[in-house]
């Protein structure tokens, strides 16, 4: 196997995502999804102030009801977004694919046809977040009942010993995730084939899945970096411009331009945000590409060798 090409792999990604604003749109969609599936609602202080709530509402029926609608509001909105990041990640997988033909696609067009892989999508993350939720859970068992018979010593060693078995279990979840899902997008596969596939291709790149890895977690310490960059190049340009309002207006120009360079510092990093989420996506698919072709030529010229040296030669005719 040659060796991996990462700096022309990061060099590529950049530039096809920099080029192509439709895969920002699709970036969006990836953050927002990642996003609105991390909030939690502060249950602490809903149950501090369900009281006081309480003696407010003259029916208790209708609070009832009332909760149970914005809860199923919730719910619908937060399936509806995850199912917007899943669009996103097939589409992105699609044009990095094949930039030259999905590249002249309208969004509306590469959203249609993404839409077929949110099923086959949801059941990757469906199958391997519960098996590793359900190893956890199994881990973590033994250590609860160590601490309900007061055996702390022997549970704080156990929970030293399973957090160490719990990491390289989060690295190969995260990988064999990431490869399932560009060979259910791009290879069609059915849940059991992407998935062994994606294990598979992991165990025969494993050296070179961490190396990526930990590029990319080093691009997120760049791109936040980056952003705090900007945020200050907004403010050097804000700031003075509001002190000569200041001088020359009033006080509420001031207000003005406060908003007005809050608003450019929300859309700057919005759209850098969006740019990165699609070029993190990309990278992936690169890099797939690389190691899945690889992996290909090998077995190629392996069944060759096999197909040759079966042949008998022309003296033994």
């Amino acid at each position: 196997m040659k060796d991996i090409e990462y700096v022309k792999i990061f060099k590529k990604a950049l530039l096809m995502t920099w080029h192509n604003k439709s895969m920002w749109f699709f970036g969006a969609l990836i953050f927002l999804g990642s996003l609105i599936t991390r909030i939690n609602p502060n249950i602490k202080l809903l149950t501090k102030n369900a009281n006081f709530l309480q003696q407010k509402v003259d029916s208790i029926q209708i609070s009832n009801a009332a909760a149970s609608f914005i809860l199923i509001t919730l719910i619908v909105i937060i399936i509806f977004v995850y199912c917007l990041k899943l669009v996103g990640t097939a589409s992105i997988i699609k044009i990095s694919n094949n930039l030259a033909v999905y590249g002249q696609m309208k969004i509306r067009t590469i959203f249609a046809e993404a839409i077929n892989y949110i099923w086959r999508l949801f059941l990757v993350d469906l199958v391997i977040g519960v098996s590793f939720a359900s190893i956890v859970i199994s881990l973590f068992i033994p250590i609860a009942y160590l601490y309900v018979i007061n055996s702390q010593l022997i549970a704080g060693m156990f929970f030293a010993f399973e957090m160490l078995l719990l990491l390289p279990l989060f690295i190969l979840v995260f990988y064999i995730r990431r490869y399932a899902q560009i060979y259910t997008v791009l290879g069609e596969m059915k849940l059991g084939l992407s998935l062994e596939s994606a294990y598979d291709l992991f165990r025969k790149n494993l050296k070179e899945s961490l190396i990526m890895g930990i590029m990319i977690i080093c691009s997120y310490f760049s791109i936040i970096f980056f952003s705090f960059i900007v945020a200050l190049a907004v403010a050097v340009i804000i700031v003075p411009i509001g002190l000569i309002l200041y001088i020359v207006l009033a006080g509420s120009a001031v207000s003005v331009s406060l908003v007005i360079g809050v608003i450019l510092l929300i859309a700057v990093i919005s759209a850098l945000i969006f740019w990165f989420e699609a070029f993190i996506q990309t990278l992936w698919v690169l890099f797939f590409q690389q190691i899945a072709l690889d992996k290909k030529k090998d077995k190629e010229e392996d069944e060759k060798l096999d197909i040759k040296g079966g042949l008998p030669s022309p003296e033994a005719v």
